[in-house]
C-alpha cells in the first residue's frame, strides 16, 4: 500500500526562455522511493522517478515554446501541478520567407508580398508582437525599411511596382536572424506601339544575300523596354502571298534576316506585337543580269542558255527558275520551266515535235524576257 505524503510540493519559476534548464525542488526533503514527476507537453508525456529533493530537468524539454505542465505523483495519488511557460528566444539564425507573385508590372502598379516567419533556434516562431525589418533595394535604387509586427505567428509587407523596370531585392532581419535575399521583377507592361527602322531600297535580286529587317526600341507607355523575350511577328507581302517570320525582343528591339529573291520584287513589311500594329514599309529588289548567249544544238536538238551572270559578273544562284517559251507560226506557244545549274539551263526540243521552220525562242527571268530565233531543221 502507498501512503500519500504531506504537503510535498513543486517549487519551480513560472516563466523560462526556450531551451533553458529547468530547476525544481520538493518542498521536503523526506523522498519516497514511490515518486514520480511527470511533464506533459504539446509532443507528448515523459516519467522519471524522483530520486532526490533538487531536480535539473534535461534541456530537451524545454526547447519548444508552449506550455509545460508538471505532475508530482506517489502512485496513484496526485501530490502536486504546476505549469510553466516556455517563451521563445530573440529571432537568430535563417528567417523562413516568401516573396510573390515574382514578376509584377509597372503600368499597372500590381503588388507583391514579403512574408516572413521569424523564429529563434530551436524553430519556436518569436513573440507575438515583435518587430522585424522589412528591407528593399529597387529598380531605381532607391531604399526601404518598413518594420512590421509579429502577427499570427507571421510578419508580411507588400509593395508595389515603381515606374522603372529591374529587380527588386528583399530581405528580413529580426534580432540576430536573417532571411535569404529574395527578389521580384518589375517589368515592362505591354507594348504602346511599334515603328521600324528605315528599310533600304532597290536592293539587287541576287538570291544570295540577307537585308536586315528590326523594330526601332519597343517601350510601354512609361518609357520601359519591353522584357527581353517578347515576341514580335513580321510579316512580308507581295502581291501574290504573305510570309510571316517570328523574332524575340533584346534590349526592345526584334530583327530577322531576309533573303535576296532572285527576281524583281517589292514587298510591304509590318511588325505585330500581340494587338499592336507597326507602321508599313517597302522593300524594293532589283533583278539585273547581263546579256547572255542563246544556241541551239541541231544534232542534240536541245537549248544552251548561259552563262547568264548579274551585274557583278557572278551567276545567278543554282535553281533560279527560267521560264523558256518555244513559239512557231501556226501553233500554240509552248512554255517550259527550267533550273539554272552553274549559271547554265538546258533545255531538250526532241520530245516537243516541232516542225522544221524558224522558231521564235523566249527566256525570261528576273523580270527580263530575251527573244532569240532560231531554225529547226
Amino acid at each position: 500500500m502507498i501512503l500519500k505524503p504531506d504537503n510535498l510540493k513543486i517549487i519551480c519559476k513560472n516563466e523560462i526562455q526556450a531551451g533553458e534548464s529547468l530547476e525544481i525542488e520538493l518542498s521536503s526533503n523526506k523522498i519516497h522511493e514511490d515518486l514520480l514527476i511527470v511533464y506533459t507537453q504539446m509532443s507528448g508525456s515523459y516519467v522519471f522517478p524522483v530520486e532526490s529533493k533538487k531536480i535539473i530537468t534535461d534541456t530537451f524539454l524545454t526547447r519548444k515554446s508552449g506550455k509545460l505542465n508538471i505532475r508530482l505523483l506517489a502512485g496513484p495519488h496526485l501530490l502536486d501541478t504546476q505549469e510553466i511557460n516556455i517563451l521563445p528566444n530573440m529571432g537568430t539564425g535563417k528567417i523562413e520567407s516568401y516573396i510573390g507573385p515574382k514578376s509584377i508590372l509597372t503600368t499597372t502598379n500590381e503588388p507583391s508580398m514579403l512574408v516572413a516567419i521569424p523564429a529563434d533556434e530551436f524553430d519556436n516562431p518569436v513573440t507575438e508582437g515583435t518587430i522585424s525589418d522589412f528591407s528593399y533595394i529597387r529598380p531605381n535604387y532607391s531604399k526601404e525599411l518598413h518594420q512590421i509586427r509579429m502577427e499570427k505567428l507571421t510578419n508580411h509587407h507588400t509593395f508595389f511596382a515603381q515606374t522603372k523596370t529591374g529587380k527588386t531585392l528583399a530581405g528580413v532581419q529580426c534580432d540576430n536572424g536573417f532571411s535569404d535575399e529574395k527578389y521580384v521583377d518589375e517589368e515592362a507592361g505591354w507594348p504602346l506601339q511599334i515603328s521600324l527602322e528605315t528599310l533600304p531600297q532597290d536592293l539587287q535580286a541576287d538570291g544570295k544575300h540577307y537585308v536586315e529587317i528590326k523594330t526601332k526600341k519597343i517601350t510601354d507607355k512609361l518609357g520601359n523596354n519591353v522584357k527581353d523575350g517578347t515576341i514580335v511577328t513580321f510579316s512580308i507581302s507581295d502581291k501574290k502571298q504573305i510570309n510571316q517570320y517570328s523574332s524575340v525582343t533584346i534590349n526592345g528591339v526584334a530583327k530577322i534576316d531576309f533573303k535576296y529573291p532572285t527576281v524583281n520584287k517589292k514587298y510591304e513589311v509590318i511588325a505585330f506585337c500581340g494587338n499592336v500594329k507597326s507602321n508599313s514599309m517597302s522593300l524594293t529588289f532589283i533583278s539585273e543580269i547581263n546579256d547572255f548567249d542563246i544556241k541551239y544544238d541541231q544534232v542534240n536538238m536541245n537549248l544552251v542558255i548561259g552563262p547568264v551572270t548579274g551585274t557583278l559578273n557572278q551567276f545567278v544562284p543554282d535553281g533560279s527558275e527560267f521560264k523558256i517559251g518555244v513559239s512557231q507560226a501556226s501553233k500554240k506557244k509552248i512554255e517550259i520551266t527550267s533550273p539554272a545549274q552553274d549559271g547554265m539551263i538546258e533545255v531538250d526540243l526532241k520530245e516537243l515535235f516541232l516542225d522544221k521552220k524558224p522558231t521564235i525562242i523566249s527566256v525570261k527571268y528576273a523580270g527580263k524576257t530575251t527573244l532569240r530565233q532560231i531554225f529547226i531543221k
